[in-house]
């Protein structure tokens, strides 16, 4: 019992024992759980067997044997409360079922055990820890805000919002040993992810979000993409307020931190647990680095990239080359459906233009429409109209994705097979000792990580082929 309950905590202790990922951890709560209800069901069909034997009669006599029933139909209600339906069209009345009767199966599992209370009593103190420490968190962060827990939401395309979480930002290192264990506070590791809950959109649920920002930006930035439930619900609350803001105007009798600064802005009170840390190799011990992203998945992916290379540049200054390649060969290949969708990114890419501008990095852009940037009456980069392959400009307060090695690949489908077979064949050069290892980072919607696991498997064990190791992140939206 304590190892599903452990599996279902949200906080970096059971994935940093393991080096599970959260949502194999979460994969192993599911499946222990279907594995005690079976157990427990073979329990209760023996003892119901002999119940049913004419020298016994059929009601239970002990009150131990009716809080075993109770307990049971409980464990039942979760059990099959759980299938993917439910927790997509109605996730509200999963989570509702889930606290309650998981309530009363712990205590009538409590009251029906007679020499296993031991273990449902560190089960349940162990998530009750995990809860009360990401709940202590979550408050300090609001109360430390500099905008009391409020925070910035804006629709940047027809099904796409842009949250910022201001973050007073803490100089503690994250990378020391004792907060692998616990929750970042005030900072957080590339690539982590948090759960976001905004209580006017949804009480109850915290949705995992990947952090499209470092800490040095001091906020927290989340690109949401409107799927089903809680982010269709989100964006429906965010465009009804954008749409009541531009037809009446800023709500001035509210505080200076609820207000916003723009009209197409809207504030909205939102809390999250976390930052928790992805589980991915250190990056900058591989001789070669392929990122593979599907739309938002750049969220994961270039913060990564990011980090990777000011890592990097920090050890060169040191001519510090211990346990890392002389030169790494880095490149990010990213799919999005319109060449405007990288505007969502504006401040990742502006600080990786000087990276991609010295040769450190290249990035290959597939976009799927050849479109051109539509003008609105907004625009939150303050950026022209014009054909992103066009825009040539590198300035600090402007954006910039057109360099000489940045390249848009226009109506055709990012090919993972064809991209690996070139990337492992460009990492082989005559005149050098040949790269010995490839990390391969992916980060997607569906089925994407899936696609590019196979094809980086097909070269495992093979012959003139580096070491791989592959990583997916999958809290991407």
């Amino acid at each position: 019992m304590p190892a599903f309950f452990l599996a279902a905590t949200k906080g970096d202790f059971i994935t940093a024992l393991t080096g599970l990922t959260y949502e194999r951890a979460v994969f192993f709560h599911t499946w222990l759980a279907i594995l005690s209800f079976s157990l427990v069901t073979a329990h209760v069909g023996i003892v119901g067997f002999y119940w049913a034997r004419p020298s016994y009669d059929i009601i239970p006599k002990y009150p131990k044997y009716v809080y075993g029933i109770i307990g049971y139909v409980c464990f039942f209600c979760l059990v099959f409360g759980n299938i993917a339906i439910i927790r997509r069209y109605a996730f509200d009345f999963f989570m509702l079922n889930h606290r309650v009767h998981s309530f009363i199966m712990l205590l009538m599992a409590f009251l029906h055990n007679d020499k296993a209370k031991a273990m449902i009593i560190v089960g349940i103190h162990l998530l009750v820890l995990d809860k009360v420490l990401g709940r202590v968190y979550g408050i300090l962060h609001s109360k430390k805000s500099p905008t009391k827990g409020f925070s910035e939401f804006e629709l940047v395309d027809d099904d796409t919002i842009r949250a910022t979480v201001p973050v007073k930002i803490s100089k503690t290192n994250p990378n020391n040993w004792y907060r692998l264990l616990l929750f970042k506070y005030g900072t957080w590791l590339a690539g982590s992810h948090v759960y976001l809950n905004v209580k006017k959109v949804d009480f109850f649920q915290h949705h995992p979000f990947v952090i499209a920002s470092l800490p040095s930006s001091g906020n927290i930035t989340l690109i949401i993409k409107k799927r089903n439930g809680f982010t269709k619900k989100l964006f429906e609350k965010v465009k009804a307020i954008r749409d009541e803001q531009l037809a009446n105007g800023i709500n001035e009798d509210v505080a200076e931190h609820q207000k916003p600064s723009d009209p197409n802005i809207v504030k909205l009170k939102a809390s999250f647990r976390g930052p928790s840390s992805p589980k991915y190799q250190p990056l900058i011990t591989f001789d070669s680095v392929a990122f593979f992203a599907h739309d938002t998945g750049a969220s994961f992916v270039l913060p990564v990239c990011l980090d990777l290379l000011q890592t990097i540049e920090k050890r060169e200054v040191l001519k510090d080359y211990l346990g890392r390649p002389a030169h790494s060969y880095i490149k990010v290949y990213w799919s999005v459906k319109k060449a405007s969708d990288v505007l969502w990114y504006n401040d990742l890419i502006t600080k990786l233009t000087p990276f991609i501008n010295s040769g450190k990095v290249s990035i290959t852009v597939f976009v799927e429409e050849d479109d051109e940037m539509k003008t609105i009456e907004h625009n939150p980069f303050g950026v022209d109209s014009k054909k992103i392959s066009e825009v040539v400009s590198v300035e600090s307060d402007s954006f910039s994705v057109s360099n000489p090695t940045m390249k848009y690949v226009y109506e055709e489908p990012m090919n993972v097979s064809k991209i690996l077979q070139t990337h492992i064949a460009s990492m082989n050069f005559p005149e050098q000792e040949s790269y010995r290892s490839l990390a391969v980072l992916s980060c997607g919607y569906g089925s994407f990580g899936e696609e590019v696991e196979y094809e980086t498997s097909k070269y495992r064990w093979g012959k003139d082929v580096p070491n791989i190791y592959f990583y997916n992140e999958s809290y991407n939206t």
